[in-house]
């Protein structure tokens, strides 16, 4: 596995535990706490810079 999937594959399991924490919160908290990942991310969602950092990886192994 090279450093490209390794980081990918980090990304995936953080889209996960991200995921897992904001359904574990309060309601009234879920929506600031996905806001504030969006910011950090670009505007993106966990699962979206998740899957970009897989396809890089896929695009880079097949090269």
């Amino acid at each position: 596995m090279n450093h490209l999937e390794l980081f990918a594959t980090r990304c995936s399991i953080l889209a996960n535990e991200a995921a897992k924490l904001h359904d574990s919160l309060p309601h009234e908290v879920q929506l600031p706490f996905r806001e504030g990942i969006n910011q950090v991310l670009g505007g993106k969602s966990y699962f979206q810079a998740a899957s970009r950092a897989m396809e890089e990886a896929q695009k880079k192994g097949a090269a």
